[in-house]
């Protein structure tokens, strides 16, 4: 195959691959999808929770973004003079918490920007193991877009080699294989 060849498959696996399952037969009763469709401005449902996969060894990742801090001034925490085994846990709890804030942080910015939407609209809720699996919540925009516009167009990113979450090859959202609700 040649690697135009080569990445046309693979855009077409991906596109695929990320689609949205059917969603035949939901509905929401009325009063309800009144009350999301207010709490979430015209023509919205409100928030959507969707998962974004990054292609990044989840140890390596950690470190990365880890050693970053965790944005309060420090980069894990010190017990000094504590040699107990409990402290030695406690510690590299806060460090792996640390280090899964830092990575959703920096998904969290990146995302912000491509997408041109405030941070404040994207919640972190997650980020696990898997590769690098971010669980995020994604709240209306001001500009009118829904959740599920933003949705719909990181599908298509995800699966374009050249779109905008591509733009910093070394930014998380670069090896961004998967999204899906």
């Amino acid at each position: 195959l040649t690697p135009e060849a080569t990445v046309r498959s693979m855009a077409a696996r991906l596109r695929e691959y990320s689609l949205l399952p059917p969603r035949t037969g939901i509905a929401l009763e009325p009063a309800l999808a009144q009350e999301k469709a207010a709490a979430g401005g015209p023509g919205t449902l409100g928030e959507i929770g969707i998962s974004l996969t990054l292609d990044m060894d989840f140890d390596r990742a950690m470190a990365q973004y880890g050693s970053r801090g965790r944005g309060d001034g420090t980069s894990g925490s010190s017990r000094p003079g504590s040699s107990s085994a409990a402290a030695a846990v406690v510690d590299e709890y806060e460090r792996r918490r640390g280090a899964e804030d830092a990575v959703g942080r920096a998904v969290r910015a990146a995302l912000a920007a491509v997408l041109r939407i405030p941070p404040e609209c994207i919640a972190v809720a997650g980020v696990h193991r898997g590769s690098v699996i971010v669980d995020l919540n994604i709240s209306p925009p001001p500009d009118g877009r829904s959740p599920e516009q933003l949705y719909a167009q990181l599908v298509e990113w995800i699966a374009d080699p050249s779109s905008p979450l591509r733009a910093d090859s070394s930014g998380p959202l670069a090896r961004a294989v998967r999204v899906h609700l």
